[in-house]
């Protein structure tokens, strides 16, 4: 009776734990005096979710555990992502058992997820038979730390003229990070270490009560607090300094502090830092107000801009089949000129469609096995109509009869069609154009080359950037938006690949694309 209390109770705690508990299982063992890659790739080919609670489950975007049961390692676990390795690597070097460990995942609709693992082994005999492990979702606090990395260079040169002094405290762990700006506030030097115990005695005395229970709301709150205070130098002189902060919270925890110190010395910083607080926030409502004319764009082109275009396209082919009756010469060349303008319109909607979705991060892969040399010949037998016009020959070359790639295909399929579709626009009349397919252990190789007239060196670096069209003499009919190759780089990297070229002016160009095998 007493060890199905235990049991009992054990259950209950794993059930209404808020923090994810899991199993994983593997298929066979592994030998850990394999080397640690092997190891990596055998959990990777071995190891499935069999047993999870609901906390666990809803941190990937289900509701019960049970739906999280059989899930493949692969498809939670980013392989392509470096951090996963390292993680993975940390795991074994620590004798499989790991405190505190992140890992890069993704949820079941594809969203990234960042998690704090603690995990171990249960070993036999040299062998890992299975882990257990708990984790948390830091999904926002891994956010915080991106967007901080992306704005700290922008803020660099603010931040020295301001002698704005920056400061993160990881309360996980309890290190305390400060900027040389922010010692130099306090009266230290940059090479001086700093700790939340140092910090409170360069506090003046009276100060230091206030401002513990100051941190301790916004800890327990999670809002900013602003607060002025006195620091108090090793020369003991005192120097006024205004402190902003705010906790980024975890199912209600605590994990990290933020914030900012600013000398309030010289009373004419006052209207100095009114200004900036001003431009920051007003910095804040347009990004703000931005990203909602993004989401905004989005629901228009979808629901109104191609709505009265496609309207315009069946009117004008119903016109042009003489459902209104029969037309004459000048009237059809009229309907069909706007025909063809209608047409160019809905590609330029569908461009503008597609880069909004995608810098809006609302683009999610559904990948699978695809064969792509089958991919590449629908393609171009789509477009040989094109080829014909132009008199251009095209070739697809492979290294072997099939090779296959776990890819999106619709979204693959738009790439190969923008860059062969590129090829023929800038490649002259009886000219040629060979695709070219090879294959490793690792990833897919597919090259377009064409005999057009090139691209020069410096405009390289412009090709994949959003609305950039490069001009050329001989290329002056070729129309365009100047988003086809910016939207084709960004779905291959989604597919964790990558998009080269190589090119001379004159001698034709060479788009290299390449994506991994798995």
């Amino acid at each position: 009776m007493a060890n199905d209390d235990l049991q009992e109770k054990y259950q209950a705690f794993i059930t209404n734990s808020s923090e994810g508990i899991w199993l994983c299982e593997l298929d066979a063992p592994i030998s850990v005096a394999l080397p640690p890659k092997e190891q990596i790739r055998l959990m990777y080919q071995y190891a499935y979710m069999a047993e999870c609670n609901d906390a666990m489950a809803k941190m990937y975007g289900l509701s019960s555990g049970d739906e999280l049961k059989g899930v493949r390692l692969t498809e939670l676990l980013i392989e392509s992502d470096p951090k996963n390795t390292e993680y993975l690597l940390a795991f074994i070097r620590s004798g499989y058992r790991l405190t505190g460990a992140e890992s890069h995942e993704k949820d079941v609709h594809g969203n990234p997820r960042i998690f704090r693992n603690s995990l171990v082994g249960v070993m036999e005999d040299g062998f890992v038979l299975r882990a257990w492990g708990t984790q948390h979702d830091i999904t926002e606090q891994y956010l915080v730390h991106q967007a901080l990395a992306q704005s700290q260079e922008r803020l660099g040169l603010a931040l020295a003229a301001s002698r704005l002094g920056m400061w993160e405290w990881n309360l996980t762990t309890g290190e305390l990070l400060w900027s040389d700006q922010l010692k130099e506030l306090f009266g230290l030097a940059p090479t001086d270490s700093i700790s939340y115990e140092k910090y409170q005695k360069l506090l003046h005395p009276q100060d230091r009560a206030r401002m513990r229970k100051v941190i301790r709301e916004a800890m327990k709150t999670g809002k900013e607090y602003e607060v002025e205070h006195r620091a108090v130098w090793a020369d003991n002189s005192e120097h006024w300094v205004l402190g902003r902060g705010k906790a980024i919270l975890e199912n209600g925890k605590p994990v990290l502090m933020i914030g900012t110190s600013m000398s309030l010395d010289d009373s004419k910083r006052a209207a100095e830092l009114e200004e900036i607080n001003l431009k920051l926030k007003e910095q804040q409502e347009q990004l703000v107000e931005l990203n909602q004319i993004k989401d905004d764009f989005i629901a228009l082109a979808s629901h109104q801009l191609r709505t009265p275009a496609t309207a315009v396209k069946q009117y004008t082919n119903m016109l042009l089949d003489g459902y209104y009756g029969e037309l004459s010469p000048g009237q059809r060349t009229a309907v069909s000129t706007a025909l063809l303008s209608n047409e160019r319109q809905l590609a330029i909607i569908n461009d503008l469609l597609r880069v909004a979705q995608l810098d809006a991060g609302k683009i999610a892969l559904h990948k699978k096995r695809v064969d792509v040399i089958e991919l590449l010949g629908k393609v171009v037998e789509e477009q040989a109509a094109k080829f014909r016009v132009k008199n251009q020959k095209v070739t697809i070359k492979q290294s072997k009869p099939a090779m296959t790639a776990y890819i999106d295909p619709q979204r693959m399929r738009m790439v190969f069609e923008n860059i062969i579709d590129n090829a023929h626009k800038y490649t002259p009349a009886a000219k040629s154009i060979t695709v070219s397919v090879t294959q490793n252990k690792s990833s897919i190789t597919i090259s377009v080359r064409d005999q057009g007239v090139g691209i020069r060196k410096a405009d390289l670096s412009r090709l994949f950037q959003k609305f950039s069209r490069l001009e050329h003499p001989s290329t002056t009919d070729v129309s365009g938006t100047g988003l086809g190759l910016y939207w084709a780089n960004k779905i291959v990297l989604l597919h964790g690949g990558t998009i080269t070229v190589t090119s001379a002016s004159g001698k034709g160009t060479t788009f290299a694309i390449t994506v991994p095998n798995t």
